[in-house]
């Protein structure tokens, strides 16, 4: 009942305009406010954004200078105790007592000897006696590595904060270790991150530290110190990824925060700066209220005032619809004539002119008929007309010479007689509906003559009325039977060229000159992502080709000539990456509308096995060092560059024969993979090892001069001494006499530098073996 009277109340026009007014100004404040309020929104965002941002790396910036202040006064403090280890054992407890500015940043101090074995603790504490910590990761980095390490976060001994080790490699007078200087400190104290728990955001915003590992270090709720990271929150997954920025996510409490997340540079830490949206946005809700108040004011006030003025303003146009009716009726004989506003002057202009018009439109009625006899004879295509039944009641010369019959064979039958039966009930089903729903039917159907021969025509049928009632149809018939032929062939070589390239393994890409897909078979669309067919879509829009060390666009391809075989990295969007063959056909390249065919094969097997045959090339098979032939690559090449600093080392090893004569030869395999893996680990990155044949092996340290080269030699010849190989009861071990060189200024060829280092190792076996000697014509040697 509410609806009827809301629809009645607006069937007037006075009613819609009132509707029309109201919604223009209600749009109108709306639309201002929903503008400025995100306006504002955006630069609140932003505000809060970059204060979250500043506040996070302030925090970082804070942590890191403290972890790095902390990491340097252990530094400092380790290099101060070289000493030989008696004396670091003998005075460890004073040695400690002397570190204040260390014991003023450190909790803790700790000074165990080089086997891990406790030798003094600050505070003393009874209960270390005889604590050995040589299992601890911390301990094994700083020995391992010989530098001061950061230890992960760990769980002090009463089980209830965050501590960190950080430890130092103490040395004697020769660089020997002879113990470490160990410093802990609670990551949760006043001069450390204490106070971060207590730092506040605005009411409720706060700051977090955690690892990278999933532990939290500062958070204001002292419950989760020490606690795993929550792994659902998407901010904290992205910071334990090792990112940096700032996004929305959900707390614990489930409030939506704006969270920044920075990496810290001294350990693997981040820090999360959190900020609750709805206080980020209090003003803009406030706004909200603001407005609602203000659109209501508008309505109560408009609403009365528009209705008065639209009904003084409508009142001539109910005069102009009493005269119409009058007209109509008979009753009035001249025209309509009323006062009002210009558009309601025009209405009663045009009602008058309609009314000229449609008696003088009777008078030519039946001329227009016969006009349209004339006209439909001599189309070229066929036309019938038939009556509300259906029958047919005029067809024109070209319609009888479709059917092959006189129009007087064709007169008063139904049209759905000459429609091939396989079409007859879709045809005529929905050729009634259209009809019904005022529509024009089209449709493409085969009619049957009555010779039995088959005519594809394109039929469109259109409904006659007059007066609100039906007088029937009028069709139009074209015949495309040559026209359905020529497709029916097309189709049939395109279905087998599609066919063809389904099965296809390579991916085939036709496009335009503007790079748009006209075409992809199934391999194609898997290289470039998709799960379906891209057709449509711009193929250098998310696909890169790298090829010849640079990337290929859309208009390198255009510039060049046909390619075949060029091998290239292509890059989907999905950033899947495929070593490919590219093959480019430009078959119309003269063509305006010119079209591009490229063809991806999978190269990835092919160049895999490339890699394979050319490391087989460069590396020993047993050890899987390089070989004589890699060795000779780079020396000459930085004998020819003159690359210095640059030392070549020469490892002969004693004693190897009787290994192999009396363990056989597969321990004297086993030995050398041990040897090489020593070798290895023995050595920086940048440098090469080579085993050059037999029991011979060469070093080449790039970069490095003879000081910290006969550091390494000499490390290496201790390496390959304490090296064993137990075969059932007996245990085999060789030495090896190793000769050390520098690349000269006058060095021409590798010869030049390979025999000076022969000369020394040769020198080395004559002094007794096992020694390192350093250019033999100073027959500098190190004894072991």
């Amino acid at each position: 009942m509410l609806w009827k009277q809301i629809a009645h109340w607006l069937d007037s026009v006075r009613h819609q305009a009132v509707g029309v007014m109201v919604f223009v100004v209600v749009f109108t404040v709306l639309t201002a406010t929903v503008v400025g309020t995100i306006t504002a929104r955006d630069e609140l965002a932003s505000q809060a954004r970059d204060g979250a941002r500043t506040m996070a790396g302030m925090v970082a910036n804070r942590i890191d200078g403290l972890l790095d202040e902390r990491y340097r006064a252990v530094t400092r403090a380790a290099d101060g105790l070289t000493m030989s280890s008696e004396a670091l054992e003998g005075r460890a407890q004073l040695l400690l007592k002397r570190q204040q500015v260390l014991s003023e940043l450190m909790d803790n101090l700790y000074l165990v000897d080089e086997r891990g074995d406790l030798l003094a603790a600050l505070p003393e504490d009874a209960r270390l006696a005889g604590v050995s910590i040589d299992d601890r990761e911390y301990f094994q980095r700083a020995t391992g590595q010989m530098t001061t390490v950061i230890s992960q976060p760990m769980v002090s001994r009463n089980g209830q904060t965050p501590v960190v080790v950080i430890a130092a490699p103490v040395f004697d007078h020769v660089r020997r270790l002879t113990g470490v200087l160990l410093g802990s400190f609670d990551l949760t104290g006043n001069n450390f991150t204490g106070r971060i728990n207590e730092l506040t955001l605005g009411r409720t915003g706060y700051v977090t530290v955690g690892t990278r590992s999933g532990t939290m270090l500062a958070h204001p709720n002292p419950q989760h110190i020490n606690q795993p990271v929550p792994g659902t929150n998407p901010a904290i997954q992205s910071a334990l990824a090792g990112e940096e920025g700032v996004r929305r996510a959900n707390n614990r409490d489930g409030q939506t925060v704006l969270v920044a997340y920075r990496q810290l540079n001294e350990a693997p830490w981040f820090v999360t700066v959190a900020i609750p949206i709805r206080e980020a946005y209090a003003p803009v809700y406030r706004l909200y209220w603001t407005v609602f108040w203000v659109v209501l004011v508008t309505v109560v006030v408009i609403v009365p005032l528009t209705l008065r003025v639209f009904s003084r303003l409508l009142r001539p146009l109910e005069d102009l619809a009493g005269q119409i009716v009058e007209r109509h009726a008979g009753r009035r004989t001249e025209p309509v004539r009323v006062g009002g506003g210009l558009e309601i002057r025009r209405v009663a202009t045009t009602f008058n002119d309609v009314m000229a018009e449609r008696e003088e439109a009777a008078w030519h009625l039946e001329e227009r008929e016969a006009f349209f006899r004339s006209l439909s004879e001599r189309a070229p295509t066929g036309i019938a007309q038939a009556d509300v039944e259906g029958h047919l009641a005029y067809t024109n010369g070209a319609f009888q010479a479709i059917l092959g019959l006189p129009a007087e064979e064709i007169r008063g039958y139904p049209m759905s007689r000459w429609i091939d039966s396989r079409d007859r009930p879709e045809v005529v089903d929905e050729w009634r509906r259209a009809v019904a729903s005022g529509n024009v039917y089209y449709g493409r159907l085969r009619l049957v003559r009555d010779d039995g021969q088959v005519v594809w025509v394109e039929a469109m049928t259109s409904g006659v009325e007059a007066h609100d009632r039906q007088l029937g149809t009028v069709t139009v018939v074209r015949d495309i039977t040559h026209e359905h032929q020529l497709e029916q062939r097309l189709r049939a070589e395109r279905n087998r060229a599609e066919s063809t390239l389904r099965v296809m393994q390579e991916g085939v890409l036709l496009t335009d000159a503007s790079g748009v897909i006209r075409s992809a078979n199934p391999p194609a669309a898997r290289f470039l992502g998709l799960n379906e067919p891209p057709e449509g879509t711009v193929l250098f829009e998310g696909v890169r080709i790298t090829a010849d060390d640079r990337s290929w666009t859309l208009e390198d391809f255009l510039t060049s000539p046909a390619l075949n075989s060029l091998d290239a990295i292509l890059e989907n969007a999905r950033k899947e990456r495929f070593e490919v063959e590219l093959t480019l056909i430009r078959p119309d390249r003269s063509d305006e509308d010119e079209l591009l065919v490229f063809v991806i094969r999978d190269d990835r097997e092919r160049r895999r096995e490339e890699e394979r045959l050319s490391w087989q090339a460069t590396h020993d098979s047993l050890t899987r060092l390089a070989n004589r032939r890699a060795f000779n690559d780079v020396l000459t090449r930085l004998v020819a560059e003159n690359v210095r600093p640059t030392a070549l080392m020469l490892i002969d090893l004693d004693h190897f024969k009787p290994v192999n004569d009396t363990g056989g030869h597969l321990v004297g395999d086993h030995l050398l993979k041990r040897l090489a893996e020593a070798l290895q680990n023995g050595v920086r990155q940048s440098d090469l090892v080579a085993r050059l044949g037999g029991d011979e092996f060469a070093v080449i340290l790039t970069g490095c001069d003879m000081e910290r080269a006969s550091v390494i030699a000499e490390n290496l010849r201790g390496a390959i001494a304490n090296l064993a190989v137990a075969d059932g009861s007996r245990t085999y071990r060789v030495t090896a006499s190793i000769g050390l060189t520098a690349l000269g200024e006058d060095d021409h060829a590798i010869r030049d530098v390979v025999n000076r280092a022969d000369e020394a190792a040769y020198e080395a076996k004559r002094l007794g073996r096992n020694r390192v000697v350093i250019d033999p014509d100073e027959i500098v040697v190190q004894e072991p």
